[in-house]
């Protein structure tokens, strides 16, 4: 990977990156705003879990919806 690739994560790959315990890469990370919610939304989430996700994502760029696109 040249470090300039871009690539967008769905919730199952995200929990595979979290479950795994896996380092990312050196890429441009986009995550949308539906992954989010999905992933904080997990009935037994704890804080550590919580602050995990949070910190993660921070480290990527989100995607968020437009009105039009909710609706």
């Amino acid at each position: 990977m040249s470090g300039n690739d871009r690539y967008l994560l769905d919730t199952n790959a995200l929990i595979y990156l979290f479950e795994h315990g896996l380092v990312l890469p050196k890429s441009i990370l986009f995550y949308s705003s539906i992954s989010k919610i999905e992933l904080l939304a997990y009935p037994s989430l704890d804080k550590a879990d919580e602050s995990n996700i949070r910190s993660v994502l921070a480290l990527m760029q989100e995607i968020r919806l437009s009105y039009d696109v909710v609706e």
